[in-house]
């Protein structure tokens, strides 16, 4: 990348990284314990029937790059 694009980038980064307020950390937290205690369980039959059929949606419709 040419120096004034990232120079630019990192300029942009700078002017939108502000933190975030206290409510919104301890609503990632709570989202964040969620997920934790979902994965710790074992996927139900329905779940894995479902992973399933997303997997092989996903390799139906598996988009090739090549021209």
């Amino acid at each position: 990348m040419p120096r004034p694009a990232v120079a630019r980038v990192e300029d942009f980064v700078v002017k939108t990284d502000t933190p975030a307020s206290r409510e919104s950390m301890l609503q990632r937290e709570r989202v964040a314990m969620l997920i934790r205690d979902r994965m710790a369980k074992p996927a139900t039959p329905l779940e894995e029937e479902l992973w399933q059929e997303l997997k092989g949606d996903l390799e139906k419709e598996r988009l090739t790059f090549r021209s």
